[in-house]
């Protein structure tokens, strides 16, 4: 009788060691589940701020290129008004390097010849 007293002690104690060490285990899990838990939400809280910043960024982006699509039309018209004028003044007043004849162009060195 004795022996199975201290059977089913032995026994009651590996039973109670078991669940003991289950309970342990199952601590550790929901530990490490939390940890977990804590870096995934500040993964989250980490991925919505990235994508705000993105977003912030994409629309100076576009605000940027808008100006440089303005700016550039700006530098174009302008850069077509400057050559029209200078066509017009070309026409109207001249190079100064109109071609000369032979003759006339003995006759003013001479000229400037008899001045000198």
């Amino acid at each position: 009788m004795r022996g199975k007293v201290t059977e089913s002690m032995r026994r009651l104690q590996e039973k109670e060691q078991s669940v003991e060490s289950e309970r342990k285990e199952k601590e550790a899990l929901m530990s490490h589940k939390s940890e977990h838990e804590g870096e995934y939400s500040k993964l989250k809280v980490e991925l919505h701020t990235l994508r705000g910043v993105l977003e912030e960024e994409k629309e100076i982006a576009a605000s940027e290129r808008a100006e440089h699509v303005k700016e550039k039309d700006d530098l174009l018209s302008k850069y077509e008004e400057l050559r029209v004028l200078n066509i017009r003044s070309i026409s109207s007043v001249g190079t100064g390097l109109e071609p000369i004849s032979d003759q006339t162009f003995q006759d003013k060195f001479r000229t400037l010849h008899r001045k000198v």
